[in-house]
């Protein structure tokens, strides 16, 4: 029997798991914005509805068949939203896989000590990322429509039984805000990108080497890379992505649009309302998941193909193992991409611990998967650097 060649993971080197940490804390950073963004915008439209609510109060009482403009009314709005929401989605989605896969190709350069490491991100590659299906399934548009519709038809719901029973708008009003998107006030929310061997850091705090290593891309492109970094090459639509990724990891989101119940001047005492502004207030509802699940997906996506644009075909496993891991990926972790595949195979392609076919061979597996990879090979020494990641001093040189 042919013994099998031993290959190294890049989670041996120091360089790479601190690389891997900061490079997180600034991909979680953008996922944050964007999210704050999106509740943004679902901010400002149900605002709209309720002024629509409130200017129907008293035909609604009189004539039920006014529901049908309240209706059209909603549907415009939501319409609107669509745009919104569809367009915060795709920004994210383009921005984290763009940092992701140049950030990996970096990293995988300076842990080979080669110049040989190369990136190439073009408008192709860009479009697959837009154009991909929603992790849930379908378009991603479609979806939103589909969550929105869903929306639309519980507020409908809320306010005609409301017109019946309310005496005054403002109670009217009160009863239409508790088919909206429950809001939860998250001043310290969970990180997504967390492998188990990567400590929680402050939201927000970002460390300047990130920055810095941003700034230092457009240098690189005119320079030329040195020994040990990776030569990047983007087309004219990547440099717009990757400018946009830029600005949304430089700036910090302000909120534009009050509360809905504010706009229409009604005081609402309900904690479970949580009547409340600013940075940190979040709309839970279906998007904010699938924007979670989209943006976990691009950055393994950029990851895997910055590695295989170079060679490394094979990767490590990692699974946050705790009381909530999945079946499904804790027999995954720590094992290579290549053994999973095997054992797939040799269960004719069925994961019997998850009831999926043979096709998951990149995290994430399913909503709210942890798991992330690590390149891996035979090319890396047998003992990998020790010493702590020298990221800052390559960001000063």
């Amino acid at each position: 029997m042919a013994v099998r060649e031993k290959k190294h993971s890049y989670l041996d080197s120091t360089a790479y798991r601190s690389w891997v940490k900061k490079r997180d804390r600034a991909l979680e950073k953008i996922h944050i914005a964007a999210q704050l963004k999106a509740s943004d915008e679902m901010r400002n439209a149900l605002g709209q509805v309720l002024l629509q609510c409130k200017a129907q109060f008293h035909q609604l009482k009189v004539d039920h068949n006014s529901m049908d403009h309240l209706d059209h009314a909603i549907r415009m709005q939501f319409q609107e939203l669509v745009g919104h929401l569809f367009k915060i989605m795709m920004d994210l989605r383009v921005g984290s896989f763009i940092l992701a896969t140049a950030s990996e190709a970096e990293i995988i350069a300076r842990v080979n000590k080669t110049k040989d490491v190369s990136l190439n991100i073009n408008r192709e590659k860009l479009n697959k990322v837009r154009s991909a299906a929603a992790m849930a399934g379908g378009e991603s548009v479609k979806r939103l429509r589909m969550y929105l519709d869903r929306i639309r038809r519980k507020i409908l719901s809320q306010a005609q039984t409301a017109s019946m029973s309310a005496d005054t708008v403002e109670d009217f009003l009160r009863s239409v805000v508790y088919a909206f998107p429950k809001r939860r006030r998250m001043s310290r929310p969970k990180r997504i990108l967390k492998p188990q061997l990567m400590e929680a850091e402050p939201r927000f705090e970002i460390g300047t080497g990130v920055d810095d290593w941003l700034k230092k891309y457009n240098q690189m492109r005119d320079q030329g890379a040195s020994a040990d970094e990776a030569t990047f090459m983007l087309d004219q639509d990547a440099e717009v992505a990757w400018a946009e990724m830029l600005s949304a990891y430089k700036s910090e989101f302000i909120p534009k649009w009050r509360e809905p119940e504010y706009i229409v001047d009604i005081p609402i005492a309900d904690p479970t309302i949580q009547a409340t502004t600013g940075e940190g207030v979040w709309y839970a509802w279906e998007f904010e998941r699938d924007m979670t699940n989209e943006f976990v997906q691009s950055v393994r996506d950029g990851q895997v193909d910055a590695a295989k644009e170079n060679g490394i075909t094979d990767f490590v496993w990692i699974a946050v193992v705790d009381s909530v891991t999945d079946a499904c990926c804790l027999w995954r972790d720590g094992l290579l991409v290549s053994e999973i595949e095997e054992q797939l195979k040799a269960h004719r392609g069925e994961d019997a611990e998850c009831g999926i076919d043979g096709n998951e061979l990149v995290p994430p597996l399913h909503f709210n998967c942890r798991c992330s990879l690590a390149p891996a090979t035979d090319s890396i020494p047998d003992k990998p650097d020790t010493g702590q990641a020298d990221f800052e001093t390559w960001l000063a040189n």
